[in-house]
């Protein structure tokens, strides 16, 4: 998820405005991406999923 998220920030940085234009496919790509980072868990708990069970960490939730 965070790799997608920063590729397609890269990617619509490079692009400037076009970015946002539907013949490039970035703003399309930028918006999937951004989908990663929150379904079908978040990204956080995904981090506390393997702290817990990988790491042996405590619960912190």
């Amino acid at each position: 998820g965070q790799a997608a998220a920063l590729a397609t920030d890269r990617a619509m940085q490079t692009h400037g405005g076009m970015g946002f234009s539907k013949e490039y496919h970035v703003e399309r790509l930028w918006r999937d991406a951004r989908l990663f980072k929150f379904a079908p868990v978040s990204e956080e708990m995904v981090l506390n999923y393997v702290a817990q069970h990988d790491l042996g960490m405590p619960r912190s939730y």
